[in-house]
């Protein structure tokens, strides 16, 4: 079983060690216990259900998340996916610096478009739901620095996808697991489509579930709620044009 920042490769490794959160962070420690979805694990990751923590009622965003409450699961999340994706997409950093991280209040107080922040978010709001979710990772191994993280919720009897940066519920009358968009990434154009209006084939998204890794998320367990800034990897990064190159050394 692969655990950890590397069970994307080298490459993605370094680039998830260099990642913008506090490394004392619960976003990092995420990262050191995701597992990578392969054949060795498949079962272990989908052959069982996950549940909401217990106290999760004791959470400060609880009675928050009652407000997206609707007829039922696919409606509730696709309220909640709304929500967040829209302030997303409204986000500007022009006049703040960029902050990575902290606790899931200061992150929708302050706003965010990075997708693991949107991403935890998502997920609590849909334990306060009483919608059993956890954290998935994504990358697409044909490009450097294609990665990305999701949420799936389950409900309906099964796990399904929710991208809380595009809006993007994997749901056609059942939900769509990552698994299923790893195996048929036809589906992964079918949703992203439908449900994110600037939708661009050249994103590359059909890639970008090539390969899976999950992590269970507890948000009433003992965590650090560290925020941090800009590092110098990120900022490298994202001033930098890099045509899905790796250009720091990182698969030297």
């Amino acid at each position: 079983m692969k655990k950890g920042y590397d069970v994307f490769g080298k490459a993605y490794g370094v680039m998830l060690r260099n990642d913008p959160h506090h490394t004392d962070s619960v976003d990092h420690t995420l990262l050191k216990e995701m597992i990578l979805l392969d054949a060795s694990t498949e079962s272990l990751l989908y052959d069982r259900t996950i549940d909401v923590p217990k106290t999760i009622e004791n959470h400060a965003l609880y009675d928050f998340a009652q407000t997206f409450r609707s007829e039922d699961a696919p409606a509730t999340i696709r309220n909640v996916l709304a929500h967040i994706s829209k302030a997303a997409w409204a986000f500007s950093t022009k006049e703040k610096p960029l902050i990575f991280g902290g606790t899931e209040v200061s992150i929708l107080k302050r706003g965010s478009d990075w997708c693991a922040d949107l991403s935890r978010v998502g997920c609590v709001l849909l334990h306060c739901l009483r919608i059993p979710a956890r954290m998935v990772h994504t990358v697409n191994d044909k490009k450097a620095y294609h990665g990305h993280v999701v949420v799936e919720a389950f409900y309906e009897g099964a796990y399904g996808v929710c991208d809380f940066l595009y809006g993007v519920l994997a749901y056609d009358h059942r939900p769509y697991s990552a698994k299923e968009l790893k195996n048929n990434p036809e589906h992964i154009e079918l949703f992203y489509s439908r449900d994110y209006p600037s939708y661009d084939k050249a994103l590359d998204l059909r890639n970008q579930y090539s390969m899976v890794a999950i992590s269970h998320y507890d948000p009433m367990a003992a965590h650090q709620y560290i925020e941090s800034g800009l590092n110098d990897y990120t900022r490298n990064l994202l001033q930098t044009p890099h045509h899905g190159k790796w250009f720091m050394g990182e698969d030297a």
